[in-house]
C-alpha cells in the first residue's frame, strides 16, 4: 500500500514539474494508479503555516473520498514540500446532463467546507483553471519547453474596504505576505490574473492587459502579447492604463486600482496584469458578477502565453530599451518599497 502511494506520488510530482513524458507512458501510469484520462481533473493547492494543518488534511481528505464515492470515481491528495496537492476527480457529463441532476462541483463542496478552517489557504479559481489546462496538455503530451509556476489563493471570509467608486474585497492577511507566498524567485515573467471590474477607466466586458511593470518602471505594452490576446480572443486586444500610483506597495496611503499589479513590488522580473473586467462598475464584493466566458478568455490567454513564453517567442519588453531607459533616468526600485518618508519613520 505505502509502496503504491510513493509510486503514485512520484507520479504526480512527474505530471506537476513538466517532464517529457510520451502520451503513451502517461495514459499507461495513469490507468495503473487510479488517474482515468477519461475523467475530468480539477488541481486546488493547500498552505498553511498552522499546526491544524494536519487535521485540516484529515477531515478534507474524509470529504474528498466521501463526495468522489457519489459519483464513482477516485480522487488524490498529495503532499509536495509543505504544500498539498488535491486532484479532484469528477465524471464529464458534457451539456446534455439535466441541471436539476448534476452533481455539485468541487468549488461548491469546498467552499462552505473551508468557513471553518480561517487559517488554511486553499486555491482553486482562473489560476488554478490555467494550471489545469496545463496539466491536461501534459497528460496528453503536449509539453511545453520551460517550467510553468501558477500560485494563487482563496479566502472563504474575505472583509470589504471602502474604496471609489465602490467597495473592495479586503484581505485578513497583507499583501506583503501573499507576495512572499505568490511571487517566487524563480518566476522570470509574471502575469497577475485579477477581477478589475470597480472603476471608470475600463469600459470593456472580457479582459485587458496592462503595460509592463518592472524595478519601478511602467513601460510599453508589449507587441507579443497584444499579438496573443488577439489570436486567443478572436477580438482586437484591449489594454488598461495605470498610474505610478498602482504600481507602489499596498500600505502607503496613496489610491491603487486594485492589488493587480502588486506582484511587481515584490520581484525584479517585468509582471504583466491581466484584468477580469466589465462595460459597468462592479464591486468586488458583489456576488453573481463572475462570468466563465471572461475567465476562460484569461485561461486561454494564459496559456498560449506560458506556450510562447517558453518557446522564446514572446517577450515582455525590450531588454534593450530598458537598459537604456535606466542609463538615462536611473534606477526606480524606490517605487517598489513603502517610500523614503516611511524608512525614515
Amino acid at each position: 500500500m505505502e509502496t503504491e502511494k510513493k509510486i503514485r506520488g512520484d507520479f504526480i510530482d512527474e505530471l506537476l514539474s513538466g517532464l517529457p513524458l510520451s502520451k503513451q507512458v502517461i495514459i499507461n501510469k495513469g490507468n495503473q494508479l487510479g488517474f482515468k484520462p477519461e475523467l475530468k481533473w480539477e488541481v486546488a493547492i493547500v498552505e498553511s503555516e498552522s499546526e491544524t494543518i494536519s487535521s485540516f488534511i484529515d477531515k478534507v481528505s474524509l470529504l474528498i473520498n466521501q463526495e468522489s464515492q457519489k459519483v464513482h470515481v477516485k480522487s488524490h491528495v498529495h503532499r509536495q514540500g509543505d504544500k498539498y496537492i488535491l486532484l479532484l476527480a469528477s465524471q464529464d457529463l458534457g451539456q446534455e446532463q439535466n441541471p436539476l441532476e448534476k452533481p455539485l462541483t468541487w468549488k461548491e463542496i469546498l467552499t462552505p467546507f473551508m468557513n471553518d478552517w480561517k487559517d488554511i489557504r486553499l486555491g482553486l479559481g482562473g489560476e488554478t483553471a490555467s494550471a489545469l489546462k496545463l496539466a491536461d496538455m501534459q497528460i496528453k503530451g503536449d509539453t511545453l519547453l520551460g517550467d510553468v509556476l501558477v500560485t494563487t489563493h482563496i479566502c472563504p471570509n474575505a472583509p470589504t474596504l471602502p474604496h471609489d467608486p465602490v467597495d473592495f474585497m479586503d484581505s485578513p492577511v497583507d499583501i506583503l505576505t501573499m507576495n512572499k507566498h505568490e511571487v517566487l524567485p524563480e518566476m522570470e515573467v509574471i502575469l497577475s490574473i485579477d477581477t478589475t471590474k470597480g472603476n471608470r477607466v475600463v469600459n470593456h466586458k472580457g479582459i485587458a492587459i496592462s503595460p509592463t511593470v518592472k524595478e519601478g518602471y511602467i513601460l510599453r505594452v508589449s507587441d507579443d502579447l497584444l499579438r496573443i490576446m488577439e489570436m486567443s480572443t478572436g477580438q482586437l486586444p484591449v489594454t488598461f492604463p495605470i498610474t505610478t500610483q498602482d504600481i507602489t506597495p499596498y500600505g502607503n496611503g496613496v489610491y491603487h486600482i486594485n492589488s493587480i499589479l502588486q506582484p511587481a513590488v515584490a520581484t525584479d522580473s517585468p509582471v504583466v496584469g491581466v484584468a477580469i473586467t466589465a462595460q459597468s462598475i462592479v464591486p468586488g464584493c458583489g456576488t453573481g458578477a463572475s462570468h466563465e466566458t471572461d475567465i476562460a478568455d484569461a485561461v486561454r490567454f494564459a496559456v498560449e502565453v506560458a506556450k510562447e513564453a517558453t518557446n522564446g517567442t514572446c517577450e515582455f519588453y525590450s531588454k534593450d530599451e530598458f537598459k537604456r531607459i535606466t542609463e538615462l533616468y536611473g534606477s526606480m526600485k524606490v517605487l517598489q518599497t513603502l517610500g523614503q518618508k516611511s524608512a525614515q519613520q
